[in-house]
């Protein structure tokens, strides 16, 4: 069911989950502020609670807010490639990140989405849960239309056209003095490494 970005932001507001177009692939959203929320997503998803889950923002000062002890290069990685398909892996501030969010880490992943629709969303409700929006172990949607064969024709969804990059975003965190590939995605290492001067490799 097709909603626009104020109907989305309300429905967000009243604690319900909103599939939301992206440029890597469709994300499931909720609000990080509300407890029944994040426990729906969990539930839409047949995710374990032990397993962390994103959060997207739309301005990088909201950083301060989420996160503490920036890893060297993380402002110079979110200036290159924000809004776009890079996920950093950062240090929770645990204040007002959620446990159920950081899956009992002491880490959160944060990026800023390159969707104009999701951007102004997120300008409405401030940052979100922002999972890809398939169940656990089943193939991220990239259209509406897969969105809605997972989750029926009546389940609200800000549409946004197809997906451009059609799949995930690369995710990174610093472990050990390094910054380190924990998902392969749409964005290549060869770019990161012009930022950090080596390529991200997993351990």
């Amino acid at each position: 069911m097709e909603v626009e970005i104020l109907e989305a932001a309300r429905q967000i507001s009243e604690g319900k989950c909103v599939a939301v177009p992206t440029e890597t692939v469709y994300g499931l959203a909720a609000s990080i502020a509300l407890d029944e929320a994040i426990s729906l997503l969990y539930k839409l998803k047949k995710r374990t609670h032990s397993k962390p889950t994103t959060i997207a923002i739309d301005k990088m000062d909201q950083l301060d807010h989420l996160t503490t002890n920036l890893p060297p290069f993380t402002l110079e990685l979110a200036k290159a490639f924000w809004p776009g398909p890079l996920t950093l892996v950062l240090p929770a501030n645990l204040n007002t990140v959620p446990e159920r969010i950081r899956g009992k880490c002491d880490t959160v992943g944060i990026r800023i989405p390159n969707h104009p629709d999701l951007l102004s969303l997120l300008s409405i409700t401030g940052p979100l849960a922002l999972p890809s929006a398939n169940p656990s172990g089943e193939k991220p949607p990239i259209s509406m239309q897969e969105v809605e064969e997972y989750y029926s024709t009546q389940f609200p969804v800000l549409y946004g056209g197809n997906s451009e990059l059609k799949v995930a975003s690369t995710l990174i965190q610093y472990i050990d003095g390094k910054w380190t590939l924990l998902r392969k995605g749409a964005l290549t290492t060869k770019k990161i490494s012009n930022i950090i001067g080596y390529e991200p490799v997993a351990k």
